[in-house]
């Protein structure tokens, strides 16, 4: 049975709203092919009114894009892994439900890898490359691939959303 929730984002220093839904295949909400974004709860909670589809009654996480953006300004830098993996997931959900091709939705063993990594770091506010850290450290190739991905995924997500 899918699940709805409000998925509060920040793109380009402005926060809009979408309709993300959990099932076996997570997506969220579109209209004519094109995601549909709200600038503001209330008009999204009307339009979810209309159309029959009750929300999960729980406060929004915001997903930050901007991090993402001044990170990819110098990739050697801290890195919230929080927000990648973030970036990350939306846009796999936004690429899967309209269709598209995403670098992140690879399966081949680096990017399992890298993704991975920022799941087991999401416990560290700011991760450093090149900290001490065994498995969750961040080698250069999988730098080199995050940037990829991101860079991708913000591409994309100023285009879908």
């Amino acid at each position: 049975m899918k699940k709805h929730y409000i998925l509060w984002y920040r793109l380009d220093e402005k926060d809009r709203y979408l309709i993300w839904f959990s099932s076996q295949v997570d997506g969220v909400i579109v209209r004519q092919k094109k995601v549909q974004t709200f600038e503001n709860v209330a008009d999204l909670q009307a339009f979810a009114a209309a159309q029959g589809i009750k929300l999960v009654p729980e406060e929004p996480v915001l997903y930050n894009f901007d991090t993402v953006t001044a990170w990819l300004t110098d990739p050697n830098q801290a890195l919230n892994c929080t927000d990648c993996m973030n970036a990350w997931n939306l846009v796999n959900d936004l690429t899967t439900t309209l269709g598209m091709k995403f670098k992140g939705n690879l399966k081949d063993n680096l990017t399992l890898l890298t993704y991975d990594k920022i799941c087991q770091n999401t416990v560290i506010p700011a991760y450093e490359f090149g900290a001490e850290g065994g498995k969750t450290n961040f080698k250069d190739k999988e730098r080199r691939l995050l940037a990829e991905v991101m860079e991708q995924a913000m591409q994309l997500a100023r285009k879908l959303i």
